[in-house]
């Protein structure tokens, strides 16, 4: 399924397939999402609950806050400028990597561990089936653990 719009808010919820969201400019709301999700937000805030999506979410300008039930694939989140909050289950089976923002602060419920790149965090929840690649050019990002 492919959603466009030039500017509004635009929801989602109830999927099991692929869906595709492009928008200028407005709030993404997403709700029970899983198969995969590729999002592209000029301008405004995204928010999901319950997302077991293979995740491809490009935004510009705006918050994203996902609350993921399970990490699927090869996922990335990449924010031009805003805050990431990102709730992820404590037994997800995922690789983290993140991109540390050049200006903001990164807090995690996770333990991160320095990458073999100069600017890039990891961690490794669980035994890893999925890796998940955070990337924030400005802004604050908080990872937390969903307790199961």
């Amino acid at each position: 399924m492919e959603l466009k719009a030039a500017a509004g808010d635009v929801s989602a919820s109830n999927l099991a397939s692929e869906l595709s969201i492009r928008c200028g400019g407005g709030d993404l709301k997403l709700k029970n999402i899983s198969g995969r999700l590729t999002t592209a937000v000029g301008g405004g805030d995204v928010r999901g609950k319950d997302i077991s999506a293979e995740l491809d979410i490009r935004v510009g300008g705006g918050d994203i806050d996902l609350d993921l039930s399970a990490c699927r694939g090869v996922g990335r989140i990449e924010l031009g400028g805003g805050d990431i909050n990102l709730t992820i289950p404590e037994k997800a089976n995922v690789e983290l990597t993140i991109h540390k923002p050049k200006y903001g602060d990164i807090s995690s419920d996770f333990d991160l561990e320095p990458s073999d790149e100069e600017d890039e965090l990891k961690a490794v929840i669980g035994k890893p089936e999925a890796k998940l690649y955070v990337k924030l050019k400005r802004g604050d990002l908080n990872i937390r653990k969903r307790r199961i």
